[in-house]
């Protein structure tokens, strides 16, 4: 029952990952004349959803080779997201949209291991909590 349990959580994790991903991509590439106005809010916007989805991917992969694979996913798809709106009729790509970004993502994995040691927390007295194979 467990097994099948995890399975179902990651299987909906990822799911949660490819529609954030989808709603970020879809939302940048809409002509400009089709979304509302954000004024001054704009780089906070940027940075809440790329931070959510570094969050939700490092929650995914919550070790030091996924941390870094994350973080180069949301500044790669920052950057190209911000070029490809270039070719959008009244859209324009920024950089300061994509450090919003690469800010954002970075602070959305700084909430992953506290996220992770709230829920699930480690012993540090205990060895054996620390190391799987202590005898």
């Amino acid at each position: 029952m467990l097994n099948n349990r995890n399975g179902l959580i990651r299987k909906l994790h990822f799911l949660a990952i490819i529609l954030t991903t989808s709603f970020i991509t879809i939302y940048s590439l809409i002509p400009l004349k089709e979304l509302p106005s954000v004024e001054s809010w704009d780089k906070v916007q940027h940075g809440v959803a790329y931070g959510f989805l570094a969050f939700l991917i490092g929650s995914a992969y919550p070790y030091n080779k996924g941390f870094k694979i994350t973080l180069l996913f949301c500044v790669f798809l920052g950057a190209f997201l911000e070029f490809a709106q270039t070719f959008v009729p009244g859209r324009e790509g920024s950089f300061g949209d994509g450090f919003a970004n690469a800010i954002g993502a970075g602070l959305g994995l700084i909430y992953v291991p506290i996220v992770i040691l709230y829920f699930f927390p480690i012993n540090l007295t205990n060895k054996k909590s620390l190391c799987k194979n202590y005898k």
